[in-house]
């Protein structure tokens, strides 16, 4: 095995779902969310380093499922859309800021995330005959937008489960042998 997916297993398996443990120490992970740590409770290194991390495992994961299986994706959009989720991050949610920016924050994550999946789905499409990973991965999916209409707001229990499930499923996408034999 390469020291490249070593690598790329110890950051995905290993430590970012080490780092989506920290929350349950700091918040009610079922009404705050992870901007509240960053924001209000003073840690935006942490919500930085959570988003690059989630972001970086979206990014990368998700080009290595795709490239193996030559689906037509568009790389710059691709970027953009990761990007955008960590952007979204560094702009604060602080309720003395200006409503805009509160909206700016809000709806660049939603959007970003929002066109991730989208993604993905347009992938499904173009596939037809998914893999068990792939149709995991779209339970995933399922589960996160459950986990945001339970409770009608984005929790830290949402973001957490995204980050952690979508890119523990990503990694077996991206390395499964039969991933890379099964062509559309």
């Amino acid at each position: 095995m390469s020291i490249k997916r070593w690598i790329c297993l110890f950051i995905f398996c290993v430590f970012n779902p080490l780092i989506n443990l920290l929350p349950f120490c700091w918040i009610d992970v079922f009404y705050d969310n992870l901007s509240y740590i960053g924001n209000t409770l003073g840690h935006p290194v942490y919500l930085i380093l959570w988003a690059c991390i989630s972001a970086f495992g979206f990014y990368d994961l998700s080009l290595r499922c795709w490239q193996k299986t030559l689906f037509p994706f568009k790389k710059r959009l691709h970027q953009i859309i990761c990007i955008s989720m960590v952007l979204s991050c560094t702009i604060p949610y602080v309720p003395q800021s200006s409503v805009w920016i509160q909206d700016l924050h809000v709806w660049l994550a939603i959007l970003s995330v929002g066109a991730f999946v989208l993604e993905w789905l347009t992938y499904f499409g173009w596939k037809k005959d998914l893999v068990f990973w792939e149709k995991v991965l779209l339970t995933s999916f399922a589960f996160s937008f459950l986990c945001l209409c339970i409770p009608g707001h984005i929790t830290a229990s949402t973001e957490i489960s995204f980050s952690a499930f979508v890119n523990l499923i990503l990694v077996n996408v991206a390395f499964s042998k039969r991933h890379a034999t099964i062509e559309p």
